[in-house]
C-alpha cells in the first residue's frame, strides 16, 4: 500500500498559476488524489495558499475561514474590465492629473474610512457561483451576472509607500488584513474611486491565511526536494494546527472510545463554551476531532479514529 501524505502544507503560489494548477502539481508529484486548497488565489496574485492532504480536507473550511494578510500595489488613474492590470481599460486620465489629485493625506483618509465593515460585490471574474456556475465561467462568455453584495471585514489598512510608476502614474503600496470573501482587486477599484482617479490592482501578495505565514511556505521546487527525499511529512501541519483558535476538551479513554463513535458524550461538568465548536482530545492529548456542547453534552461532529 502507497503511502499517502496527512496534514497541512503551507503552499508558496508562484504568479502565473491557478490554485487549482497547484493542487494538480501537488497529486502528480505525490501520487494522491485527496489534495485541496483552502481559498483561491488569483492567477497572478502570489504567496500563501494553504493546502490539506488526505484526511486535512475535511478541515479545509475552518482554515479557509480565517482572517488574511495581503500585501498589495494600486495603480491610480485608470480602471480595468477585471480590476486588476490584465483585463481591459475601462477609463484612463492622464498621469499629470493624476498626480495633482492624489496626496498622502488624502490617500490615509481614504484608508481609514474603508477600515471596518463594509459591502462588497464578486467582481466578475471571481470563483463565486451563480446559478450553479462560476462567475468567471460566465464572463468568459462575455456576461455580467446580478451579484448580491456581503459584508466584509477590512481590519486593518496600512500604508507602506507611495510612488509613481514609469509612465508617471502614482502607486500605492499597502498592507491589508481582512476577513475570509474579501476581494483585494474590489478594494483597490473602491479606493480609486473614492479618490475620484479611479485605480486597479497591480500586484499582490498573499502573507498570510490564519496560522499560514509567508515565512514559513514552501515553494514548489522545495517541496519537490523534500517529496524526493521522503521528508515532506516532518513539514506538514498537523490536523488540529488550523483549530488553535478553538476552546479544547479532554476525554477519558472510555469517552473517547464512544466518541469515535459517533455517541455523544454526557458531561457533569459545566461549560462557557455553550454550542460551541471544540477540539476534542483523547487520553494520549491525541486530536480525535470536532465536537459541540449543548444541554449538558458532547456531540462529535467530525470524527478522525486513530490510525
Amino acid at each position: 500500500m502507497k503511502f499517502e501524505y496527512e496534514g497541512f502544507l503551507n503552499v508558496l503560489k508562484p504568479p502565473g498559476m491557478t490554485s487549482h494548477d497547484v493542487v494538480g502539481y501537488l497529486r502528480r508529484l505525490l501520487s494522491m488524489k485527496k489534495i485541496g486548497h483552502t481559498g483561491t488565489l488569483d492567477p497572478n496574485a502570489s504567496g500563501v495558499l494553504p493546502v490539506c492532504l488526505g484526511r486535512a480536507t475535511r478541515l479545509s473550511s475552518y482554515a479557509s475561514d480565517q482572517n488574511k494578510g495581503y500585501r498589495a500595489e494600486m495603480t491610480l488613474g485608470w480602471s480595468t474590465d477585471t480590476q486588476d492590470a490584465w483585463g481591459s481599460v475601462l477609463q484612463k486620465h492622464p498621469a499629470d492629473w493624476v498626480q495633482k489629485q492624489v496626496s498622502k493625506e488624502r490617500v490615509l483618509s481614504v484608508m481609514k474610512d474603508m477600515t471596518g465593515p463594509q459591502l462588497q460585490t464578486p467582481p466578475m471574474i471571481s470563483a463565486v457561483k451563480v446559478g450553479g456556475r462560476k462567475l468567471y465561467e460566465w464572463a468568459r462568455e462575455g456576461k455580467e451576472i446580478t451579484r448580491e453584495s456581503r459584508q466584509v471585514v477590512i481590519h486593518s489598512l496600512q500604508l507602506v509607500d507611495m510612488y509613481a510608476d514609469k509612465s508617471g502614474y502614482p502607486c500605492i503600496l499597502f498592507d491589508v488584513e481582512c476577513s475570509k470573501g474579501t476581494y483585494i482587486r474590489s478594494l483597490c477599484a473602491e479606493m480609486g474611486e473614492r479618490l475620484n482617479t479611479g485605480g486597479h490592482m497591480s500586484y499582490l501578495l498573499r502573507t498570510f491565511s490564519g496560522p499560514f505565514f509567508l515565512r514559513d511556505s514552501l515553494s514548489l521546487e522545495e517541496i519537490a526536494r523534500s517529496a524526493a527525499k521522503e521528508e515532506l511529512q516532518s513539514m506538514l501541519k498537523d490536523l488540529d494546527f488550523v483549530l488553535q483558535n478553538r476552546f479544547t476538551w479532554f476525554l477519558d479513554s472510555d469517552q473517547s472510545k464512544d466518541f469515535q463513535l459517533g455517541k455523544s458524550i454526557c458531561l457533569d461538568a459545566q461549560s462557557t463554551c455553550f454550542d460551541e465548536i471544540l477540539r476534542v482530545y483523547g487520553p494520549d492529548h491525541d486530536f480525535i476531532g470536532l465536537g459541540q456542547l449543548s444541554e449538558g453534552c458532547l456531540y462529535p461532529r467530525k470524527v478522525f479514529l486513530k490510525e
